[in-house]
């Protein structure tokens, strides 16, 4: 079963990520602290944050 496509908290398209190495070492150049956020989740708990959604924690299966 194919997953669903992701969709942004604001509702507008999700940006594609970037599939090409210079894309991804233009923003290591520019913000790499942006980047982490990005990769890390913190950029999607501040988005949603800003949004007034609650975050809810994924649970794990250990």
């Amino acid at each position: 079963m194919a997953e669903a496509e992701p969709k942004a908290i604001d509702g507008e398209p999700t940006p594609e990520p970037p599939q090409k190495l210079t894309d991804v070492a233009r923003k290591i150049k520019d913000n790499p602290k942006e980047l982490y956020r990005e990769v890390s989740g913190a950029y999607e708990a501040k988005q949603e944050r800003e949004a007034g959604r609650p975050r809810h924690e994924k649970k794990r299966d250990d």
